[in-house]
């Protein structure tokens, strides 16, 4: 596991609640199209739904073929909870062996600190690199070990529709961030496509990307994947 303090970059795919058994196993075989044509320089973590974790583990992470320690599993969230009372709860403790890394405070969930700051720490309880989801609660900055994804309501896109930001924007964002954020590690999440991958890329700033939707075609992502390892 690559030590992500250490200028790594990375770039993180929420497959959200996409797919079943057959079309997981036709996005890994796209997607395996795709990313073997790339040297890769930068980390990806590819973040299935629950029900195929181990599938894309199997097929995926552990192919030595396609997989030069580049790329790597996390989950989509983990459970506050951590005790055995909670039917259908999935804990941190259930997946540390499938997974590096998980998304927890993302913005569909809607939660508020004390339950994402407890799903922290189960991760940091189970070796699981928390990918910590904020916008406007800057108390994010307070946690450590972990990456922060930068998720701007106002760019994040609906319907497949983009809300792309100009160059302009996306500096005001730089500079409300970066006395906050030295020396972390922050991707940006937020309608993230072949458009934009490079003005983000350039900013310099940002160790990487969050990437939804584009991320549910694997060709797509794939060409996303060669723009930003160039």
């Amino acid at each position: 596991m690559p030590n992500i303090f250490n200028e790594e970059k990375f770039i993180v795919a929420n497959l959200k609640q996409s797919g079943n058994l057959e079309s997981s196993r036709k996005w890994i075989a796209d997607f395996k199209a795709g990313i073997s044509k790339i040297d890769l320089k930068v980390n990806v973590v590819i973040c299935p739904p629950y029900p195929f974790l181990e599938l894309f583990r199997n097929e995926l992470i552990l192919d030595k073929a396609i997989n030069k320690g580049r790329l790597f599993l996390g989950s989509q969230n983990v459970s506050s909870n951590s005790n055995l009372e909670n039917t259908g709860e999935v804990g941190a403790e259930n997946i540390n062996d499938l997974v590096n890394f998980s998304i927890i405070g993302h913005s569909e969930r809607k939660e508020n600190f004390d339950e994402v700051t407890k799903k922290y720490q189960n991760c940091i309880n189970n070796k699981i690199v928390p990918v910590v989801c904020f916008y406007e609660n800057k108390r994010v900055f307070e946690l450590s070990n972990c990456m922060f994804a930068y998720e701007d309501p106002k760019a994040i896109s609906q319907d497949g529709v983009f809300k792309e930001k100009s160059f302009d924007e996306m500096m005001a964002i730089v500079t409300e961030l970066k006395d906050l954020f030295t020396d972390k590690t922050i991707l940006y999440g937020g309608s993230v496509n072949k458009d934009n991958i490079q003005t983000i890329k350039n900013l310099e700033f940002f160790n990487g990307v969050l990437v939804g939707r584009v991320s549910l075609n694997p060709q797509d992502f794939a060409e996303l994947i060669a723009l930003f390892n160039a």
